[in-house]
Parts: C-alpha cells; structure tokens; sequence
C-alpha cells in the first residue's frame, strides 16, 4: 500500500494523484492547490491529468477550481481509496483493543503516521504495555502485512522501559513524541517522560553548580 498517497496503490500516474488531493476536501480546489498537493509533478502535467479526468466525468470544473464529482458511479471508490490510511488506523486499533491483558499505549509511526511515504514503507508500531503476548503481536503483524502488502515492524516496551529509551534513542522517542498516531491509550506517557528528559538536561548555556 501506498501509505502516503494511498490511491496510488491502485492507481497509478498522476491522475492517481490528482484524484487523492481531489478527494481529500469538500468543495473546489484552485489549480495551483492541486498542483502543490499532487507531489512532485509539473503544473502542465496536473492540467493535462484533469482534463482527461473531467473527460472522465470523476472530475468537474466549477467556479473556483475543480472538484471531485461526487455523484459519479465511481466517486464512493475513489473516496474510499483515498481514506485507506485511516481505514488501517481503524482496523489496527479494533485488534489491538481485543487484547488482554489491555496495553498501556498504542500507535503508529514514521513515515505511515506522517503520511509522506510510499509502497515500500514499513508499517511501524509502538506498543507499551506491561506484558504483550507474542502471539498476538504476531498475528497482528502477518495480518497487517496481508492488509496492506507492507512489512510490519513492532517496538514492544513496558512502561518502565520509556525512560531508557528516551537516554539511549533520542531520535526514535523524538519520533514518537512528535508523529505518534495513538491507536489506544492515551500519549500522556510519552508527554510526561518528555518533559522529565527535559526537566533533568541542564539548559544550554548553564553549568551547574
């Protein structure tokens, strides 16, 4: 799956593109939007692409822009398609609450939660609780890999171990307190540990006594 642009994962070229930024909002979109939400694709291509897409009939030129015709036979597709990232936040976060015993924290990260990958991205995980069966954890990740076609990798911590990893990896808690996507639970553990890793670093500039 595409993770960042999932329509593209079944349907490729620019018209793909197109078609995202188009279903991602309700009403008109300026030339210029669509070109600058379309990625890395020459303001002529995006022309060209919605003028085939409006020969199509998916695609309408109104006051204001063009939008996506709605009432096309194609557009509940479409709109579909385009909302696959959150459609796997949903199922993700239905599995991983019939856990027991329940976890602590869950989410996504990376590039998937941030939404600017593509189809070879991992499907990275956080899951912090304070015992995580394996074979769950398993299960989960072979189910996402036929979800989505992409691999899926799993960070596993019990509470006590978020300190620690903030010490040792700042960069990847840096991940986590910034693009968190949580599934379950709350991110008040990650605030809160955040802001001791804060409170105990000496502030630039400062020597202590």
């Amino acid at each position: 799956m595409h993770v960042g642009r999932p329509l593209l994962s079944v349907t490729g070229g620019l018209e793909g593109s197109v078609l995202e930024a188009l279903a991602g909002v309700v009403g008109p979109l300026s030339l210029n939007d669509i070109h600058r939400r379309a990625g890395n694709a020459s303001k002529s291509g995006v022309r060209k692409a919605l003028l085939r897409l409006e020969s199509g009939g998916t695609v309408e030129r109104v006051l204001g822009g063009y939008q996506l015709n709605r009432e096309h036979l194609a557009a509940p597709s479409i709109i579909e398609l385009a909302l696959l990232r959150r459609r796997l936040f949903e199922r993700l976060a239905h599995e991983i609450r019939s856990w027991r015993p329940p976890v602590a924290l869950a989410g996504v990260f990376g590039s998937t939660a941030r939404g600017d990958g593509d189809e070879a991205s991992d499907i990275d995980l956080l899951i912090v609780g304070k015992q995580v069966a394996p074979d769950a954890l398993g299960r989960l990740c072979a189910s996402v890999e036929r979800w989505t076609g992409n691999l899926c990798r799993a960070v596993v911590l019990r509470p006590a171990e978020l300190s620690a990893t903030r010490r040792q990896n700042p960069e990847l808690f840096e991940a986590w307190r910034n693009d968190l996507v949580v599934l379950v639970g709350e991110r008040t553990q990650i605030v809160e540990e955040s802001q001791r890793g804060a409170k105990q670093s000496p502030q630039r500039g400062v020597h202590p006594r």
